[in-house]
């Protein structure tokens, strides 16, 4: 029996730091790439199976660009675990053949909407947090260099506003996006015309449209790593450099929740936490805030003493993915082995 990874083709560091844990799990030792949207082999190239042949891979993170396909082949042993749904591809998502398979296996959800989601559908599930809470199983933190060194990822432009001008010039700044030429793909979906063509054209059309034009963009792309294994190298990078902060201000969940198994304090400010389903049960392990909610407070925080409030829930999901993680492997220990 081999073993997988499944990784996402985004512009999204985000996407491969949730891959880099199961990565860990298996030793950084895998015989594939799953390709999260396609479901088509990425790597190596050439790869496949032989028709009785199976494989083991770890299935977490967000589903999917293409809901209407979605549906793993039937040689891979999975684990699901950590997954988060949209609520709006939802009802493309779970087709009755999907809904069929998904009722052999207890999955895990990321958020607890999802678990509400997966629940809805009669689906054994149950809240796992996300697989990016055992980073600090396979990485330590790193002592941070003398001073108080704050480590800023992609946040909001006016919530930069209500920092106080000496975290700011103490601060690192830093990005999730991998290439610059992609940071236009939102700006150009927010202009007139784009959002005419909304009235006009069915979302899904667009949705498989945009998609395609994402894909293109990302292939001509000269700074996005095409190597699972680069991408795999960078978020480990990554990891390492929050690691070593004093405390990180970001809008992105796969910053605050990796860098807060790893013991560091985190400020997560997004306009949209309380609507955005993505953060249901997951933003109380931070310092969490609403753009407005950070307006009131940020210029009164304190910086240097700030803790996370949900230190002892970040440990008990950890654990209990870890658990779940040691059990899947034995289930399949036996079929490694040959």
């Amino acid at each position: 029996m081999k073993k997988a990874l499944v990784m996402a083709r985004t512009n999204n560091l985000g996407d491969d730091i949730q891959a880099w844990p199961a990565w860990q799990f298996w030793g950084r030792n895998v015989d594939a790439v799953l390709e999260r949207d396609t479901l088509k082999w990425w790597h190596p190239l050439g790869f496949d199976l032989k028709p009785k042949e199976k494989i083991a891979i770890i299935f977490n993170g967000w589903l999917t660009y293409n809901p209407r396909g979605w549906l793993p082949p039937r040689n891979v042993s999975p684990l699901f675990i950590s997954l988060h749904i949209a609520p709006e591809i939802a009802p493309k998502f779970f087709r009755p053949e999907l809904v069929e398979y998904l009722s052999q296996f207890e999955i895990g959800a990321r958020d607890l909407a999802t678990l509400v989601l997966l629940k809805s559908h009669g689906l054994k599930a149950y809240f796992s947090g996300c697989l990016t809470l055992t980073v600090s199983h396979w990485l330590s933190r790193t002592a941070p260099p003398k001073g108080f060194r704050p480590l800023i990822v992609d946040l909001d432009e006016e919530a930069m506003h209500y920092v106080p001008l000496e975290i700011r010039n103490a601060s690192i700044n830093s990005t999730q996006e991998i290439s610059a030429i992609l940071k236009l793909i939102p700006k150009i979906t927010q202009m007139r015309w784009t959002k005419a063509l909304k009235t006009i054209l069915p979302r899904s059309f667009l949705d498989l449209f945009s998609y395609f034009v994402f894909r293109k963009i990302l292939d001509m792309s000269p700074g996005v790593p095409k190597s699972p294994l680069s991408r795999l190298v960078l978020a480990e990078e990554r990891l390492r450099l929050l690691s070593s902060a004093s405390l990180i201000l970001t809008s992105r969940l796969h910053i605050a929740l990796p860098a807060a198994s790893l013991g560091v304090p985190v400020i997560l400010v997004h306009r949209r936490l309380h609507e955005d389903l993505r953060f249901s049960g997951l933003s109380g392990l931070v310092n969490s805030y609403t753009l407005e909610e950070f307006r009131e407070v940020g210029h009164d925080l304190s910086y240097d003493k700030l803790t996370n409030p949900g230190l002892g829930q970040i440990d008990s999901l950890k654990e209990a993915i870890l658990a779940r993680l040691n059990e899947y492997r034995s289930s399949v220990s036996s079929l490694l082995a040959s």
